[in-house]
């Protein structure tokens, strides 16, 4: 029996066209049994407040900024830790392999304290130092600007 693509296309697009109206349908009932379009025909509210995924940041400049720091900066410290223990890693060709590819498991899949395990006890060739600065450093930091943003608020 020989395929008629025509015939398929055609049945393909009402099926996606039903399918989308179906889904339609059912975000219209949510909408309607959460209070969306009550909400929405009260008409827009505005904060004074700067919000991240709907947390509140800050109110004034110097509060934004600590806000800023104290949202961001983990994220920042966590990929550059990332970065540079793989870099470092990937870099130690007289090391086993499967001595190096343990540790990247492991900073991989441990969040935030693979990198710094890493850092301790993995045989980092990068002076420890530096390795300190990296670590204890950006901590040190970050909990300085939570400080302050404890103090302003």
């Amino acid at each position: 029996m020989a395929v008629d693509n025509d015939r398929l296309m055609e049945f393909l697009g009402r099926f996606v066209n039903a399918l989308g109206a179906t889904v339609a349908a059912g975000n219209i009932v949510i909408g309607q049994r959460l209070g969306l379009y009550q909400a929405l025909a009260q008409g827009p509210t505005v904060s004074k407040e700067i919000a991240i995924m709907g947390m509140p940041l800050a109110t004034s400049w110097g509060g934004l900024l600590v806000g800023l720091y104290g949202y961001v900066l983990p994220f920042v410290l966590y990929a550059t830790w990332v970065a540079v223990a793989m870099w470092d890693l990937i870099r130690q060709e007289s090391a086993p392999l499967p001595h190096r590819t343990r540790w990247m498991l492991v900073v991989l899949v441990v969040p935030f304290l693979g990198p710094l395990l890493y850092f301790a006890f993995g045989r980092s060739p990068i002076p420890r130092q530096l390795r300190l600065v990296l670590t204890a450093g950006g901590v040190v930091v970050y909990l300085l600007f939570l400080g302050l943003g404890v103090l302003i608020s």
